[in-house]
C-alpha cells in the first residue's frame, strides 16, 4: 500500500480527508505509518481536531435543535410521549386542510430554517416537522430505539389527525430519508397508506456521517440505517436527485443512483441545486407527482 503523505492542496486534502481518511482512529494509524515527520504529524493532528471542534461547536450534526426556545407565528408546537415516554416536540403549520405531510430532517438545520421550507410549494396539505433532536430534554439521539420510538409517535399522530378519506405524505431530506421510509413503514404496517417523497436520499448513514464529520462514528449510532426498504415502497416512492451531488462521495452516489435504477424506483433530477442547499431552492419536490 502507497504510504499516506500530507498534502498542502487544500482542496484536494480536504476531499481526500473528510471522504477517504476518516473515521479517527484509521487517520492516526496512517499518520504514525507515513514518512512525515514528528513535526508534520503533530500539525496533521492539531488540524484535525480543530476541524472537528468547528464542526461540533457550530451544531453542525450532533448538538440538538433550538425547538423549546423557537417562536414563530404560523408554527404551532405540538408536545409528545414516545412508547419509551420519553418526551419529544413536533412543529406543525396548519393551512386547514384535511390532508397531512410530515417532514423529517436529521442535517441540524436550527429551527429558524423552517419557515424558509413553508415558503417552498409544499402540497396542498397541513405541514408537520420532527427534527431529531427536537427533544425538550436537549439530549443527543444515539440509540437506535429512541429514533424508531420517535417516527411511530408521530406517525400514529398524524394518522389520528388524517382521515382515512385523505392523504398522508411522508418526506424526508438527505439523513432524514431512512426516518421517512421507516415511518412509512410503520404506516403502512397500521393497515393505513401514505405517498413517499425522498429528496437526496444517503444509502449508508454511519458511513457518510463518519466521513463528513469527524469523530462522529465515535458517538452516534447509524448502523442500522439502509434503504433495502425501498424496494417493497416503490409503488408509491418517488425520490428526487440534486443536480449536482456535493456531499455523497462519487462511488456512492454512483452506488445510489444504481441502487435506484436496478429497483425500478421512479427518480427526478432537479437542474440546478446542491445536496446541501436543495430543500431551499426548489419549489417543485412536494408539487410535482402526486
Amino acid at each position: 500500500k502507497k504510504n499516506f503523505h500530507l498534502k498542502f492542496n487544500f482542496e484536494k486534502f480536504s476531499c481526500e480527508f473528510f471522504y477517504k481518511k476518516c473515521p479517527l482512529l484509521i487517520t492516526l494509524v496512517k499518520i504514525m505509518k507515513s514518512r512525515a515527520t514528528g513535526i508534520l504529524a503533530s500539525v496533521y493532528i492539531v488540524l484535525y481536531i480543530s476541524i472537528a471542534t468547528f464542526f461540533l461547536s457550530h451544531n453542525y450534526i450532533l448538538f440538538p435543535c433550538r425547538f423549546t426556545d423557537y417562536k414563530s407565528r404560523i408554527m404551532t408546537r405540538i408536545p409528545l410521549k414516545n412508547n419509551m415516554s420519553q418526551d419529544l416536540s413536533i412543529q406543525y403549520h396548519n393551512r386547514n386542510k384535511t390532508d397531512n405531510t410530515v417532514y423529517f430532517n436529521c442535517h441540524g438545520q436550527q429551527a429558524d430554517d423552517i419557515e424558509k421550507i413553508l415558503r417552498r410549494k409544499f402540497l396542498d396539505s397541513n405541514v408537520y416537522f420532527l427534527f431529531h433532536r427536537g427533544h425538550e430534554s436537549g439530549q443527543i439521539i444515539r440509540n437506535k430505539k429512541v429514533i424508531a420510538a420517535d417516527i411511530e409517535a408521530v406517525a400514529d399522530y398524524i394518522m389520528t389527525k388524517t382521515p382515512k378519506t385523505s392523504t398522508i405524505t411522508v418526506s424526508g431530506h438527505s439523513l432524514g430519508t431512512w426516518s421517512a421510509v421507516r415511518c412509512a413503514q410503520y404506516i403502512f404496517k397500521k393497515g393505513r397508506e401514505c405517498k413517499i417523497k425522498l429528496l437526496d436520499p444517503f444509502t449508508s448513514i454511519k458511513y457518510q456521517v463518519s466521513c463528513l464529520f469527524p469523530l462522529v462514528d465515535l458517538l452516534f449510532i447509524y448502523d442500522y440505517c439502509n434503504f433495502d426498504g425501498m424496494k417493497a415502497l416503490k409503488d408509491h416512492l418517488w425520490v428526487y436527485r440534486a443536480e449536482i451531488e456535493n456531499v455523497l462521495h462519487e462511488k456512492e452516489a454512483k452506488r445510489m443512483a444504481d441502487f435506484l435504477k436496478e429497483n425500478g424506483i421512479r427518480t427526478r433530477v432537479i437542474t440546478g441545486t446542491f445536496h446541501t442547499n436543495s430543500i431551499f431552492v426548489h419549489d417543485d419536490f412536494f408539487a410535482l407527482e402526486n
